[in-house]
């Protein structure tokens, strides 16, 4: 997660904002992202352990991730809220990718400081060709029902779900969550 941290604090000196300000916005979003999704992946594990002593490192871990998928989030609308059709479905699964971990961390944490489906909609709803796309995503199908039954009642869909970089430990945390 450092060096995405290191690349995003450069990332001003590589692109310039002015002249390519879509291309800023997602390479921004990436690399909070991929940020996010390491130190969730570092809280997911430590969680797994059920080492009480992590559950400081775990709460700090979820909550940078919570704030970063956030940021990440709100960049990808103001990315794809401009447009009308032809939206990029990487971007698509990345920002409910993005959306459906929120849910993941809240529960992890325990804490619920907001809806991520209303977080996600939230001001980009007169766009509804993108609404419809984001809905059709199987992470925000994920999203809510984790939202609306919880994680355990939502492990069936998660493990037949790709999860990218979770793919990896996706059994270990089903299987600690069961």
């Amino acid at each position: 997660a450092g060096y995405f941290r290191k690349s995003l604090d450069n990332l001003g000196d590589i692109i310039d904002e002015e002249e390519s300000k879509e291309t800023m916005l997602n390479a921004r979003a990436r690399f909070i992202h991929f940020t996010a999704e390491y130190q969730a992946v570092a809280a997911f594990c430590l969680r797994s352990s059920e080492d009480q002593s992590y559950n400081e490192e775990i709460k700090k871990l979820g909550q940078e991730s919570f704030e970063l998928f956030k940021e990440s989030i709100s960049l990808l609308k103001s990315y794809l809220f401009p447009m009308k059709t032809d939206y990029d479905h990487e971007v698509v699964l990345r920002i409910t990718f993005d959306t459906m971990l929120i849910a993941l961390i809240q529960e992890l944490i325990n804490i619920h400081q907001l809806d991520p489906i209303v977080f996600l909609l939230e001001n980009i709803e007169d766009n509804k060709p993108l609404v419809k796309k984001l809905k059709d995503s199987p992470y925000f199908r994920i999203a809510e029902r984790v939202m609306k039954l919880g994680i355990r009642e939502s492990l069936t869909i998660l493990s037949k779900t790709h999860l990218g970089h979770f793919e990896g430990i996706k059994n270990t945390l089903i299987s600690y969550l069961s």
